[in-house]
């Protein structure tokens, strides 16, 4: 199992503004085994896969991204299933603030893996949060071929609610 499904977890926690508490209320656990859950000192102790589904479930997101990093948030298993049998490519995405040093070093820290088209498997990704003045926000995740000069100024399409087409936005 990655560990990162901590780091999720508390993702998770501040986006839905719920405390441990409440979490451990809604899937049957004490506060405690939250806790034990979340940290990564001598006390830690392993959530089982049936405990992840239940958090997974309780946020509305997809176990296989919660437990594993697989895909994203909402991906169903079935889509990553079928980009699987279609030769899809796996890649990572990292915040912009990371991809100098990825670009640098060769590492950085990875925020997920996301399946893509195998014509893009030389690509990395760059997360860009979109959020706005409605209660939820998006993640988009805009490609970039490490052959090609990377600029923090990448044009990423966001679909907005009730908008049938992607629009662009440029930062």
């Amino acid at each position: 199992m990655d560990y990162g499904y901590q780091e999720r977890i508390v993702s998770l926690l501040k986006e839905n503004k719920i405390t441990n508490n409440e979490l451990a209320e809604a899937i049957g656990k004490g506060k405690a085994t939250i806790g034990r859950y979340l940290t990564k000192g001598p006390t830690r102790t392993y959530p089982s896969i049936e405990d992840l589904a239940l958090i997974a479930d309780y946020f509305n997101v997809q176990a296989h991204w919660l437990c594993f990093g697989v895909g994203d948030k909402y991906t169903e298993a079935n889509e990553i299933t079928k980009a699987a049998s279609t030769s899809a490519a796996t890649v990572s995405y990292y915040s912009r603030t990371e991809v100098t040093k990825l670009l640098e070093t060769g590492e950085a820290e990875t925020k997920g893996k996301i399946p893509v088209p195998p014509e893009y498997k030389d690509c990395f990704g760059v997360l860009y949060p979109v959020g706005g003045t409605v209660s939820y926000k998006w993640d988009c995740v805009a490609l970039v071929n490490r052959n090609q000069e990377w600029i923090n100024d990448d044009i990423v399409l966001a679909r907005l609610p009730g908008n049938p087409h992607p629009d662009f936005l440029r930062w």
